[in-house]
């Protein structure tokens, strides 16, 4: 094959700089490939497996291409690919007496096992490179060792070359201790991609150099993973069926916190722990064995698996661990309860200063595989003095493990405690334990034996009023002729504990009863007054004849109201923090309502007119199980719009056909008193026509955050109100909003006209700007 030439000046003038460049080549300095002028050829459509093209590039005084000649090619393609990239290469000039001068640059690009190959003379000309290719969090691939490595210790150095596109072109092992590991991990780095370095704000070719180490089968992730996976937000969800609590041994006393980093690979396994630090080396060692076979839903990024970062806090007192907020919210969403035994179970005692108290205090128990108390935890108390006596109390006792898909699993016992004068109610579920190992009939009222059996009183349900003033945290009737429980001169000596379906233990309602009591106490008839939530009708009155009353000497004849009232204590600073964002396109099906309910206005607020925006949690059932108000008219009237929300009912969301948690936001506009949850149809979206972006220094790492903004557009295009609805850093909130005044869109369009509407728009600042 003759050699061929590539002109790209005219024909005449390239002979001119080849008569140069021989007349000078004798005296000059050979040009040098800057690490920044590397552009890698493209690999061919044509499936070619080997191959090679060598050229000779004529360098100008200014480090560019002048011409490239073909000295031997075994490829059209292959040419025609180098040529390509070859002329976009730049260089240092070649010098002659030390001023530049016109030099020439010999190549040879071989073509292996359809991949260009990195060779000596490119990894020595990115040496003094001080721009690396950054990994994409979403881009990272972890190796999957095979059954003979899952035990494997080791060290595989790498240079990866990467394309303009982000893509790897070749990846060169630099230094290896085991050559099965070196080619496992060699496959996964060839499938990450990059965001490419760039010169003169065009993509060209980088090296990028990476250190992989193994312990005992687990990749040690370095500095850059970490640093990447920290900045993506990427955040994978604990799974209830993952959760291995750590074992310290016999004997050791740990105390303190540890916060370790955990990557979680795009199948939801643990592929790197970092920050497992300790006083006691015992500790550190049961920490990382326990984590390291914890299971996650892994994090999505546009609705694909990636590689993401979950952080966690390990506690210890005295030993013993303390469960995380984490841990009991992953728990909560997928709970199976273990069975109460009778061995150990101890009813708290109360100090003498509480020798007559009375009220609840509703607790979550975690039980671990061998059916022992991990810890307690109190989700609401009437009396806050007395929920550690109880928790001291119910850490004693012993279960039968739960079970999941026929395997002990962590379980989760809800239980409320109700004390009168001191004294704990015993619940059916405390009963069902007892009577294991008892044979004494059940205990009936302390004053007085009731020794007639009383027929089973007959319950009526009332329609539900279209208007139900609040009172309290659960809306009654307003009947004169009903006295609440703890002004009708009796009080309860038997409370017995709805038991809610699995479905349902997240539900934040309430349902009303109305006891018709004789003298004595009993009750011949039970009305449901009103209710939040069709669904709890049916356990309530399951349980509702089994209440027993007795007179404080004050009691007479005549209804009284009693109201039992589920999750009445919300608790939303750690609710939403973990949950899906349906509202970005997180999940594949957004939650849509099939039970919605209207607020109804106070009176006094009759003339109160804007919008309510609240966010919401809503569980695998689809109940609206917390409620924050972002934004918000005033105290009455949000309070309104939060009990109405608790009421609603959706299909809950999904990834992948499967449901999970979320989070979402909702509207509700308040006109002259009437509240209205009716969004206008609009046949088209307002679309952003101009969209400036905030003015600040991307480069300043205090300006690194997330803003999303809610605005209103009007009917002419233009932003009217704008909101911060979430933001990450504070610093961030007021170039947003003043950025987000002078957007421009053209309007959303109902029935062919222009509407007035609302969107969301998130800013992202990062050092990429």
């Amino acid at each position: 094959m003759y050699p061929k030439t590539l002109a790209f000046l005219k024909p005449a003038l390239a002979s001119l700089l080849l008569g140069l460049i021989l007349a000078t080549g004798a005296n000059a300095v050979e040009p040098i490939l800057r690490p920044d002028g590397i552009v890698f050829p493209a690999v061919p459509r044509e499936n070619i497996q080997t191959g090679s093209v060598e050229v000779m590039v004529a360098v100008d005084e200014n480090g560019d291409t002048a011409s490239v000649t073909v000295l031997s090619s075994t490829h059209q393609s292959l040419e025609d690919s180098v040529l390509a990239a070859v002329k976009r290469w730049k260089f240092e000039p070649a010098t002659n007496g030390g001023r530049s001068t016109i030099g020439m640059y010999r190549h040879a690009f071989r073509f292996e096992d359809g991949h260009f190959v990195l060779d000596d003379a490119l990894i020595a000309a990115f040496a003094n490179s001080t721009d690396e290719p950054k990994i994409r969090p979403e881009g990272i691939v972890l190796a999957k060792l095979p059954q003979s490595l899952e035990k494997v210790s080791g060290v595989v150095q790498f240079q990866v070359a990467v394309n303009g596109e982000g893509r790897v072109v070749d990846v060169v092992t630099a230094s290896s201790t085991d050559a099965a590991l070196e080619g496992v991990v060699k496959s996964a780095v060839s499938q990450w991609r990059f965001d490419p370095v760039t010169r003169d704000g065009m993509p060209v070719g980088g090296l990028y150099h990476h250190t992989f180490r193994y312990d005992e089968g687990q990749e040690q992730f370095d500095g850059k993973l970490w640093r990447v996976l920290s900045a993506a937000s990427h955040v994978p969800t604990l799974r209830a069926d993952g959760i291995v609590l750590p074992e310290l041994p016999e004997g050791v006393k740990a105390n303190g916190k540890t916060e370790v980093l955990v990557a979680v690979s795009g199948e939801g396994r643990v592929a790197s722990v970092v920050s497992v630090a300790s006083t006691d080396e015992r500790v550190a060692k049961a920490m990382k064995q326990a984590i390291t076979q914890w299971r996650f839903d892994p994090a999505l990024s546009n609705g694909r698996p990636v590689v993401g970062l979950y952080r966690h806090a390990f506690t210890f007192e005295d030993g013993r661990y303390v469960l995380s907020d984490e841990i009991w919210s992953a728990l909560s969403r997928d709970p199976v309860e273990p069975e109460l035994l009778p061995v150990g179970l101890d009813l708290p005692k109360l100090p003498r200063s509480y020798s007559d108290a009375t009220g609840k205090i509703s607790l979550m128990v975690a039980v671990d595989l061998q059916g022992q108390v991990v810890d307690v935890m109190a989700n609401s108390a009437t009396d806050e003095g007395l929920v550690e006596t109880v928790s001291d109390a119910v850490g004693k006792w012993r279960f039968r493990p739960a079970a999941r898909g026929g395997e002990a699993a962590i379980g989760l016992f809800e239980y409320v405690f109700r004390y009168e004068d001191g004294e704990p109610l015993i619940g059916p579920k405390l009963w069902n334990a007892m009577r294991q190992s008892m044979t004494a009939p059940e205990p009936v009222a302390k004053s007085e034996p009731v020794k007639e059996e009383l027929p089973e009183p007959q319950v009526e349900i009332l329609p539900e009023p279209e208007r139900i003033p609040l009172m309290g945290s659960h809306p009654v009737n307003a009947d004169p002729s009903i006295k609440d429980l703890k002004d009708s001169g009796y009080e309860v000596f038997r409370a017995v504990e709805p038991e809610l379906p699995a479905e349902l233990r997240g539900i934040s309602g309430y349902v009303n009863l109305v006891y018709d009591l004789t003298a004595r106490g009993s009750s011949p008839a039970i009305v449901v007054e009103s209710y939040s939530h069709e669904e709890l009708v049916e356990p309530v009155i399951r349980v509702a004849h089994r209440w027993r009353f007795q007179s404080d000497g004050r009691g007479q004849a005549g209804k009284i109201r009693v109201p039992m009232v589920f999750n009445e204590k919300r608790d939303t600073r750690y609710v939403f923090d973990r949950l899906v964002d349906a509202d970005f396109g997180n999940v594949d099906t957004k939650p849509k309502p099939i039970r919605r309910y209207v607020p109804t206005i106070p009176a006094s607020r009759q003339n109160a007119s804007g919008e309510v925006q609240a966010l919401i949690a809503v569980d695998t059932y689809g109940y609206v199980t917390a409620v924050e108000i972002e934004n918000g008219l005033d105290r009455r009237v949000d309070n309104e719009v939060e009990e109405a929300l608790y009421r609603w009912k959706f299909e809950p969301a999904a990834i992948a056909g499967r449901a999970v948690d979320c989070k979402l936001r909702l509207n509700l506009k308040v006109n002259n008193g009437l509240a209205s949850i009716e969004a206008p149809r609009v046949d088209t979206v307002a679309e952003a026509l101009s969209s400036p972006q905030p003015r600040i220094n991307t480069s300043d790492p205090r300006n690194h955050g997330f803003v999303l903004l809610r605005l209103r557009v009007d009917e002419r295009g233009f932003v009217t109100d704008s909101r911060v609805v979430e933001s990450t850093n504070d610093r961030l909130d007021g170039p947003s909003l003043e950025a987000s005044k002078d957007w421009r869109f053209t309007p959303a369009r109902a029935g062919g006209k222009p509407v007035a509407s609302t969107v969301s728009v998130p800013f992202i600042f990062s050092s990429d700007g």
